[in-house]
């Protein structure tokens, strides 16, 4: 029987964590080069990558798991449950069918001219803005907001199992998540450092 996760995040007690905060970039040299110079200063227990979508798994995944199974560093793929996400997916999906079908009433519609401004019209037209803000705010939810806390939940969960109190973890992340995952991690007693991996002079920023 499949166990179904519960979204509940518990800040870690009794540990001191450093998670280095790293933003998604192009893959080439100068990149491998700085994750080079982090590895030098830092020795970490583990890793995270949360690159999900196909087109990032396509371009990140492969290139970062020979890079760290060469440093023998352990890693861990996050995302939210797909049990979550395809919930809302068909939600969207649903109102991305219904905008479609009332397209295509509205165009019908407005064929006729003497029905371009007619009410019906115009309540099909602020109809079909709804639906389309609708979809648009469950999408950058899913990505945005929802995504985010799964991923803090799944590391937390991850840093609880091990029994070493003291310890650095390395965590590959897109830029649209990159500000909410290190104010979630800061609230769950989590000390972040963002790196740029992109700079050639790699800089940390510790906020």
């Amino acid at each position: 029987m499949k166990i179904i996760e519960v979204l509940e995040i518990k800040p870690v007690k009794n540990k001191n964590i450093n998670l280095y905060l790293i933003r998604d970039g192009v893959l080439n040299q100068d990149l491998f080069d700085n994750l080079r110079n982090i590895l030098k200063n830092e020795k970490f227990r583990f890793a995270i990558i949360d690159f999900n979508d196909f087109q990032s798994k396509k371009l990140y995944e492969t290139p970062l798991h020979l890079f760290l199974d060469k440093f023998k560093i352990p890693y861990y793929s996050v995302d939210i449950p797909q049990y979550v996400r395809d919930h809302l997916c068909v939600e969207i999906l649903e109102k991305e069918l219904l905008i479609n079908e009332l397209e295509n009433e509205y165009i019908d519609l407005i064929s006729d001219p003497e029905q371009e401004e007619s009410f019906k019209a115009q309540n099909l037209d602020s109809w079909i803005n709804l639906l389309k803000q609708e979809v648009k705010d469950k999408m950058n939810y899913l990505k945005l907001a929802l995504k985010p806390q799964w991923v803090v939940k799944k590391v937390l969960d991850i840093i609880k199992m091990i029994k070493t109190d003291r310890f650095s973890i390395m965590h590959f992340t897109h830029g649209e998540i990159f500000t909410e995952l290190k104010e979630l991690f800061e609230k769950y007693n989590i000390k972040v450092t963002k790196f740029d991996i992109n700079k050639k002079n790699l800089k940390s920023i510790l906020i």
